[in-house]
């Protein structure tokens, strides 16, 4: 698969309710003027990858549980790794 089609699964199957995260070209693939059924969010940070938040709700008075799966792509744009995480993290 490559970095167009993934985009496309996550946002016209998987229609993530929280935050999407990815590289601006990456945003441009599918939506070139900008428009989009569900917000992504810029992220230059994390080069040739796409973050999806899944869930997140508290499990304490300071923590947080978050689900969140990490799409990573080669030099040419193609699937090389998906890596699902769920942690709990401090939040204020």
């Amino acid at each position: 698969m490559n970095v167009t089609e993934v985009l496309a699964f996550i946002v016209d199957d998987m229609c993530p309710k929280k935050k999407l995260y990815a590289p601006q070209n990456y945003i441009n693939k599918i939506h070139p003027g900008g428009s989009s059924k569900i917000r992504v969010l810029p992220d230059d940070e994390s080069h040739r990858k796409i973050r999806v938040v899944l869930s997140s709700y508290p499990v304490g008075v300071f923590t947080d549980n978050i689900t969140e799966v990490t799409w990573s792509f080669d030099s040419h744009d193609r699937l090389t790794d998906i890596h699902a995480n769920r942690q709990d993290v401090f939040s204020m």
